[in-house]
């Protein structure tokens, strides 16, 4: 290319482009940030008499001019069984994260590295000194490296951009082999967060010298600068909010059913002024957004946070074990790992206490307590159901690959066809034979 006939589109000269402030234009990242368009002599001339333009000097890859670090892509998982017929009950769209998550934080140019589907520019790498290790999650761990020093990254996606025709995924990957590997993978990568906020030992050896690697000198702008700060300490700390309420649910429906109470509905002022608002808000919202993920990927988000939940835990215990002995963490291969496991038997322990807890509820409330509330009933009830019906799908999955039956069986919506009909009938009887009628 002919320097004379290049033209900076998005950053003019050689000098560094100044701080974006996001409350002023209209910005297409760093992606976008400085490329170079060739035009012939005609055009070239006709351009620069409009004024648009003055031609530099061609592309200039230093550090203080262009900082983009790598170029993040999705890593989708291929299309299984599971996600397109039963619901994903194993949450492995991961849509949430590559169509939410990441294009968010790319607004900030601080897009994550996941470990997969990524483009480095071979100075950054070489400026942290590579890969770094002393975490299961080396991909983060080195994002995070390279973000102190200054780089920026842009995460790029053609699956909703462009012209329908144009549109299609980068890269798929295979879906885990089996429940047990997916257990496995989720809690390898839960265990990264825990081992950052405990410190991460990242051994060298003593004879090796990191490579020369140049780095910007420019000075990251504040707001980008408090964003991964406020990243940093969600991502250590995130095991909190991921571990504690999703169990919290399963024991208050559980208490529920044993106490014949429900707190949340028996004190009227935060159910009217939080808890309902916010029920009718939230899809609200969500109408009003130009949503890049469907009501699926939703459930399947909701899912995850619930049924992953009880891994996330021992894998905290692991981390923290691990750190307090000084042995290192053992964690399985996606790939290697057969059918049944024992980590499935804490989701299954779940489900099998939340079905005996709402019989028994049914039982006392129709045989013993005659003088319970009817309204109590579809509260507790339907808190515990709904509770219920999270967890089964996951739990149904477990069951049926170790006994080795198809997905196919054990249809919920078909045992729902057949049962309800029957259920009604013996509940309005017994509601007559005590007394309470409707």
């Amino acid at each position: 290319m002919d320097p004379a006939n290049s033209l900076s589109v998005l950053s003019g000269g050689g000098n560094p482009p100044p701080p974006f402030n996001p409350g002023k234009g209209k910005r297409g990242g760093l992606l976008a940030e400085r490329f170079e368009m060739e035009l012939p002599d005609n055009k070239l001339d006709a351009v620069l008499e409009e004024g648009s333009r003055k031609p530099v000097a061609a592309y200039d890859d230093s550090p203080n001019v262009n900082r983009l670090g790598w170029v993040q892509t999705p890593q989708y998982f291929k299309p299984s069984f599971l996600m397109e017929h039963r619901g994903d009950p194993l949450s492995h769209s991961l849509r949430m994260i590559f169509e939410a998550q990441l294009p968010a934080m790319d607004g900030y140019d601080s897009c994550s590295f996941v470990g997969t589907n990524c483009v480095w520019r071979r100075s950054a790498l070489d400026s942290v000194g590579g890969l770094q290790y002393g975490t299961v999650s080396e991909d983060t761990w080195t994002a995070l490296n390279a973000f102190a020093l200054g780089w920026q990254s842009a995460y790029f996606s053609k699956e909703h951009f462009g012209l329908p025709h144009e549109r299609f995924r980068l890269a798929e990957g295979n879906t885990p082999d089996n429940m047990a590997a997916s257990l496995a993978q989720r809690k390898r990568w839960h265990l990264g967060s825990v081992e950052m906020l405990l410190g991460v030992n990242n051994a060298r050896d003593p004879e090796w010298s990191p490579p020369a690697g140049l780095a910007p000198t420019w000075p990251t702008p504040l707001y980008m600068r408090r964003y991964r700060r406020l990243w940093w300490f969600h991502f250590r700390f995130a095991f909190v909010g991921n571990n504690l309420p999703p169990l919290f649910y399963v024991f208050l429906s559980i208490w529920a059913c044993w106490r014949k109470t429900l707190f949340i509905s028996t004190d009227q002022l935060p159910l009217y002024t939080v808890v309902i608002p916010r029920l009718i808000v939230m899809p609200l919202v969500s109408l009003m957004c130009n949503n890049m993920l469907t009501t699926q990927d939703f459930f399947s988000a909701s899912a995850e946070y619930f049924t992953y939940a009880p891994i996330r835990v021992v894998g905290t215990f692991e981390a923290v074990y691990a750190k307090i002995t000084g042995k290192q963490l053992k964690w399985g291969n996606t790939g290697g790992i057969r059918n049944g496991s024992l980590s499935e038997l804490y989701v299954i322990t779940i489900v099998v206490a939340l079905v005996a807890s709402i019989l028994r509820y049914m039982i006392v409330f129709l045989f013993v307590n005659t003088t319970h509330r009817v309204d109590f009933v579809f509260v507790i009830l339907g808190f515990a159901m709904y509770t219920l019906s999270i967890y089964w799908p996951f739990a149904r999955v477990s069951i049926q690959e170790y006994l080795g039956w198809s997905y196919d069986t054990m249809d919920w919506k078909l045992l729902g066809q057949v049962m309800l009909p029957a259920a009604f009938m013996l509940l309005a009887t017994m509601l007559r034979s005590r007394g309470e009628g409707w």
